[in-house]
C-alpha cells in the first residue's frame, strides 16, 4: 500500500512483465551477445557517451526538482486552481506560457510534474506546461 491507497495493478503488471522478459531465453541471449562483442574500445566509447549526457543533464534534473520541491512545499492547490483559467484555449495559452517560466528540460519535467499533479491541475494545462 502507498499511504494509504492499494498497490496499483498496473504497476504489478509491468514489473511482471518486466521479470518476465528478463528471465526469458531471449533477452539472456541478446546479452551474452552484447557482452560478446563488447571490446575495451568499444566500452570506453560508451563511457564517454553516457557520462557527457548524463552530465549535459543533470543540471537541468537538479533545476527540475528544486522546482518541484518549491511547488508542492510553497504553493497551495487553491492558488494554482485559481491561477490557471478554466476555459482550455486560455489554460492552454497560460500552460504554454508557464513551459517558458520554468527552467527545466524533457529531463527535469518529471519532478515538477509530480508535483503539479499532486497539487492537482486540471488535465488541459499539463500538456502545454510541460512538452
Amino acid at each position: 500500500m502507498l499511504r494509504g491507497r492499494p498497490f496499483p495493478r498496473t504497476v504489478l503488471i509491468v514489473l511482471l512483465g518486466l521479470a518476465a522478459l528478463f528471465f526469458s531465453p531471449a533477452f539472456s541471449a541478446l546479452i551474452a551477445r552484447l557482452l560478446s562483442e563488447l571490446t575495451p574500445s568499444r566500452f570506453a566509447l560508451f563511457t564517454t557517451v553516457f557520462l557527457g549526457i548524463f552530465i549535459e543533464a543533470l543540471p537541468f534534473l537538479l533545476m527540475g526538482a528544486l522546482a518541484s520541491g518549491l511547488v508542492e512545499t510553497f504553493v497551495a492547490p487553491e492558488a494554482l486552481q485559481r491561477f490557471i483559467p478554466h476555459r482550455a484555449l486560455a489554460a492552454a495559452l497560460m500552460g504554454s506560457l508557464m513551459g517558458f517560466l520554468f527552467p527545466v528540460c524533457e529531463c527535469g519535467v518529471v519532478p515538477l510534474l509530480r508535483a503539479v499533479l499532486v497539487e492537482r491541475v486540471a488535465p488541459p494545462e499539463q500538456p502545454y506546461l510541460f512538452p
